[in-house]
């Protein structure tokens, strides 16, 4: 609590509460997964990728682009509270800026980008199996169970338990 307003403040730094954080992989990561597919990318067409940051040291801004004297570029992208899809737009963006691509150039890379985007498989999209489950690798083979099935009780080591005397 502030001394001087009496409101409660937020302290920078400290965590937040689970109830308000979304569900899925932190988003800090899935930037830099973006980052690093879409870096892949542009490096793969022999264009120079930008340094990326977030968020934007301009209040307010969804994006901004900082030329350095190298002839570099730093991209900053605010992720929190903006939909992932307009995140990785900005992403996919500055490098198109960062490397002035005419029209045709940038399509091209677009495209690549936007393909190597849709190759990252987010945690909560990829199927997990049931516990003790066992995944289909040759359907109609033996032994192999989907993983909607559960698996085969493995054998006992000690061999078969002794029946109860009642």
């Amino acid at each position: 609590m502030s001394q001087r307003s009496g409101k409660v403040r937020p302290v920078r730094g400290a965590p937040v509460p689970t109830e308000s954080r979304p569900p899925g992989r932190p988003s800090s990561l899935r930037f830099a997964e973006t980052v690093r597919a879409v870096v892949t990318a542009a490096r793969r067409r022999g264009l120079r990728p930008p340094v990326f940051r977030s968020p934007p040291r301009v209040p307010g801004a969804d994006r901004t682009i900082r030329r350095t004297p190298d002839g570099g570029a730093v991209v900053a992208v605010r992720v929190a509270g903006r939909p992932f899809a307009a995140v990785q737009a900005d992403v996919v963006e500055g490098v198109v800026v960062a490397n002035r691509l005419d029209v045709a150039t940038a399509d091209r890379f677009r495209r690549a980008a936007w393909h190597e985007l849709d190759r990252l498989v987010p945690a909560e999209a990829a199927p997990v199996p049931p516990v003790g489950a066992v995944r289909v690798v040759a359907p109609g083979v033996p032994g192999v169970t989907p993983w909607d099935a559960p698996a085969p009780a493995a054998p006992d080591p000690d061999g078969p338990a002794a029946p109860r005397v009642a």
